[in-house]
């Protein structure tokens, strides 16, 4: 096998060679200057013995001889040597690029990777990597022959490699190691799923909040993520346990699906178990390897009428963030036929602050409060996730003139008691003033941005729900 570092010295003796050839060219295209007859600085025309004075111009082109500038006593000339060094620097790197190539036509021979027993074709792929190419495809023609043992230590110092940034792919010959690793059950299906998916950065999660409520629904999430080209990771969720117990589950999505959990106060551990599918990159076939995987963690059920593990938190330097993430429209007043009337109001809360949001929503409207749900907001690992949209009631409202309302957000830790890892949130209360219109009305233009939003401490605390 070819040395990496012979692989570098040809690589940069290439573009160097090139790199000095385009210089020689530049200097052989602008040529030198040799010395000529008098001759008209704009056309080149000779003009012999005529005298450099005011009204003397160039019987070619007409311009005015007034100036030394006007004429010109030499000429630019190709020079023919640098030429013939560009030629001869490109060669020479082309020359190298071509025999670095030989040279691992003859180090990397087909009969020369053939010969090699599988110990020492598996001690070039853990050194050279993506470079062991010859290697790999040679262990795979072996595969459906070798002993378990060294199917085995092949499948590991294939993901060793890949672990230590060695290897960033596998081509599709590579396919057979998998497949025959996988038809044997000798290595877990994680690691043969993570192979085929070398070059793609695999993220596979289970997603349940840490500490949960007893009798409540919860969402159960598997997120695979793939970054790149040629290959494909897909899972599907079958089953979550708890302690070794089917929980029943309702079907969302592929990867999600609701589970309640109807267990008695305590520590649990719950495990999701789902099937995975890998595509090898470079082949054209139906996914390569496939299995059963699992995700587990430890989950703490709380009583129904627990106390809030989440603690509210006034701290004045999140202040502003907190108030600039909270965007709100009109409050949109819209009379139903049964005489009551429906409440809109959009609220989002983007980008979420460093400190999760929790609130109860209301709108008072000429004094009188109308509750219209919850909203929260938080930072996870990859961004911002929120809920919003337009927040909705049908109630029985007064007639009355006010053209001006309050949204009224008041911490509470309900609304996000779902989600993983929370433990605080603000807890200061925030008002902020809305204009009222009533369907029919025109939408008045969007006004200048309001100031921010007035907060009063709620009390919260992290007292009961």
């Amino acid at each position: 096998m070819m040395p990496p570092v012979l692989n570098l010295v040809a690589i940069v003796s290439f573009f160097a060679c090139v790199v000095a050839a385009c210089v020689m060219l530049a200097i052989a295209i602008r040529g030198r200057a040799v010395a000529c007859p008098p001759c008209c600085a704009g056309c080149s025309h000779a003009v012999g013995d005529l005298v450099v004075a005011a009204g003397s111009r160039c019987p070619e082109c007409g311009r005015a001889l007034d100036g030394v500038d006007d004429i010109r006593y030499f000429r630019r000339a190709l020079r023919a040597r640098p030429f013939v060094y560009a030629g001869l620097l490109l060669g020479l790197g082309f020359g190298v690029a071509f025999g670095v190539a030989f040279l691992r036509s003859r180090f990397s021979s087909p009969g020369q990777i053939a010969s090699q027993s599988p110990e020492e074709l598996m001690a070039s792929v853990g050194q050279n990597g993506d470079d062991a190419w010859l290697e790999i495809n040679a262990l795979a023609g072996l595969a459906p022959t070798m002993s378990d043992a060294d199917l085995t230590a092949t499948v590991k110092a294939l993901h060793a490699a890949k672990n230590a940034g060695r290897l960033r792919y596998l081509s599709g010959e590579a396919a057979n190691i998998l497949v025959e690793a996988q038809r044997r059950t000798l290595v877990d299906n994680e690691t043969l799923i993570e192979l085929a998916g070398t070059g793609l950065s695999i993220d596979l999660r289970l997603d349940v909040p840490d500490d949960v409520r007893a009798g409540e629904k919860y969402q159960v999430q598997v997120a695979a993520q793939n970054v790149g080209i040629g290959s494909g990771l897909t899972t599907a969720l079958t089953a979550v346990t708890v302690d070794g117990a089917p929980l029943a589950l309702t079907p969302v999505h592929t990867n999600f699906a609701t589970v309640q959990f109807d267990l008695a106060p305590g520590d649990h551990r719950i495990e999701t178990t789902f099937n995975a599918s890998a595509s090898l990159r470079g082949t054209f076939a139906t996914p390569m390897v496939s299995g059963t995987l699992t995700r587990s963690q430890p989950v703490r059920v709380h009583a129904a009428d627990a106390p809030t593990w989440i603690t509210s938190v006034v701290d004045d330097s999140l202040a502003d963030e907190v108030r600039e993430a909270i965007r709100a429209s009109v409050v949109t007043l819209d009379r139903q036929s049964d005489g009551r009337t429906a409440i809109r109001v959009d609220l989002a809360i983007r980008p979420a602050p460093s400190i999760p949001l929790s609130f109860v929503c209301k709108v008072e409207i000429a004094g009188v409060p109308y509750w219209l749900g919850t909203r929260w907001a938080m930072m996870t690992g990859t961004g911002s996730s929120y809920t919003s949209g337009t927040l909705m009631a049908t109630e029985q409202v007064p007639d009355s003139d006010a053209t001006t309302a309050t949204l009224i957000l008041t911490p509470s830790p309900e609304a996000i008691e779902q989600q993983r890892g929370v433990e605080r949130i603000w807890g200061r209360e925030i008002r902020i003033p809305l204009r009222v219109i009533r369907e029919g009305e025109p939408t008045p233009p969007a006004p200048p941005p309001p100031p921010l939003p007035e907060t009063t401490d709620a009390g919260t605390g992290g007292g009961n729900r």
